[in-house]
């Protein structure tokens, strides 16, 4: 008997092709094994910040912010874990990046990476950011990839260089590839669009404002004469992320395509140089691998996409996944769409419960979350009465963890929100906290001062003239 879902789905060619049509295995995991290598990097550096944020003696003050937030609990980390289980933990993980790299049981590997990553994320969830999310997504779509069909250590060594005739020709089932451009696509077109709801980018000024923010890696170089050269930057990279889907996704040989190629790298190694926001960025360009797999297999080894194969097979569970996956993840991102609005509430709790966050409102915020400060600590010796400026960022580095763990100081909110009771005892615990950093680093006796001044960049306040808002804290160190 004919299933009639494949007699539907027939009389819709593109429809068809989507579904059933085959692809490369090398360039699925070409980019595979560069997923691994960031997520090597990645797990490394949290595991040198665990002493910082995941620590229960860290900067972090996990127990009230669980206490506030029930959601949080879903979690397997759980309060009463000391420093050892999160070494362990993400020793585990980079064992498990290596294990990816190497082609070893791929999606299984991949599931472990996206639990742990998930978890350490929603732990320190106070100090969540981009890069945190994106790379979560970037394991949990390894699961769905029919990976580990090429490229393995394992199948090299025992066959040696002979298997490399085998992976050239290797096939696997394309659904969860295509679902996967189609979610790199919509974070590209949904964060080009909603920049178009933001006075600061409209006017041309947000890039400006962004760069001045402690994000950046050099928020001390940008200067208002930079601003008509930021301005068209501003506008250019609008341009660039509604238009990237329509490009990335023409024809092969196009000039289209190879425009978008040019596209994402400008964008995306572009913000990588200029914030601090590397992994998600070095993640989208990894991802060309997937977009131009047919233009790569016919460079590297002169195959051609000729006769691929578009008969309806039984869809295996992963893909069937992936599919839901998707519609449920474009679902949770439209709650500003008053159609769909409805829809996305119930599918963004649906995703947290699984260990998804997810938010593509990248940068239109910065209207009202734009800020540049300038810090200072001056130290007063008990014996001697001398004053001597500390470096500030010898004790709290530019990071943006470290960033974000304080600027509920100044009352600049970003995932989190608080009552005002919950706010000022978070206040609290943030300046104890501060206190005993910056005399553990001082180790003297004396008086300090903690001064932060906060600028905020308007189409008025360009160069930041106006009067910062100022913020001192005093206190005695014994």
């Amino acid at each position: 008997m004919k299933n009639p879902f494949i007699n539907i789905i027939r009389k819709y060619p593109k429809l068809h092709r989507f579904i059933y049509e085959d692809t490369w295995a090398i360039p699925i995991d070409i980019f595979r094994i560069l997923a691994g290598a960031l997520g090597l990097i990645y797990f490394i550096s949290l595991l040198l910040e665990v002493k910082d944020f995941s620590s229960p003696e860290g900067l972090i003050n996990h127990k009230f912010i669980l206490e506030q937030f029930w959601w949080l609990k879903i979690n397997l980390i759980q309060p009463g874990v000391g420093d050892t289980f999160f070494y362990t933990i993400l020793g585990i993980a980079i064992l498990g990046t290596l294990l990816l790299m190497v082609g070893i049981r791929t999606r299984l590997v991949a599931g472990v990476l996206f639990i742990i990553a998930t978890c350490v994320q929603r732990w320190n969830f106070y100090v969540m950011y981009v890069d945190d999310a994106i790379m979560h997504l970037v394991f949990l779509w390894l699961v769905f990839l029919p990976t580990g069909r090429s490229l393995n250590l394992i199948e090299y060594i025992r066959h040696g260089p002979a298997v490399m005739d085998k992976w050239r020709g290797e096939r696997v089932p394309g659904l969860a590839m295509r679902c996967l451009l189609i979610n790199i696509c919509w974070i590209y077109f949904f964060s080009g669009v909603t920049k178009l709801t933001s006075p600061l980018w409209l006017d041309g000024t947000a890039l400006y404002a962004i760069l001045l923010l402690p994000v950046s890696t050099a928020p001390d170089f940008w200067k208002p004469e930079h601003l008509p050269f930021l301005k068209f930057c501003s506008y250019f990279s609008i341009f660039i992320e509604i238009s990237l889907p329509f490009f990335l996704l023409s024809k092969r040989g196009t000039y289209r395509k190879w425009v978008a190629m040019a596209f994402v790298l400008m964008l995306n190694v572009g913000i990588t140089l200029t914030l601090k926001i590397p992994y998600a960025n070095i993640a989208l360009v990894a991802a060309l691998t997937l977009f131009f797999r047919d233009e790569l297999m016919e460079y590297l080894f002169n195959k051609k996409t000729t006769g691929t194969d578009m008969t309806p097979k039984k869809l295996i569970a992963s893909q069937k996944l992936a599919v839901v996956f998707l519609v449920i993840l474009l679902c949770s991102t439209v709650r500003d769409v008053p159609v769909l609005k409805h829809l996305s509430y119930p599918t963004t709790r649906l995703l947290w419960v699984v260990g998804v966050a997810q938010n593509y409102y990248l940068f239109n915020w910065i209207d009202r979350l734009n800020y540049h400060y300038e810090q200072s600590i001056i130290f007063t010796d008990a014996s001697s009465g001398k004053s001597e400026d500390i470096d500030v960022h010898t004790i709290f580095p530019r990071t943006v963890r470290h960033t974000l763990w304080q600027m509920r100081l100044y009352n600049i909110r970003w995932i989190l929100i608080f009552n005002k009771e919950q706010d000022m005892a978070l206040k609290r615990d943030i300046l104890e906290k501060m206190e005993t950093r910056i005399c553990g680093h001082i180790e003297r006796p004396g008086r300090v001062e903690f001064t932060t001044l906060l600028h905020r960049v308007t189409a008025k306040n360009v160069g930041l003239t106006k009067k910062p808002r100022k913020y001192s804290f005093k206190f005695y160190c014994d």
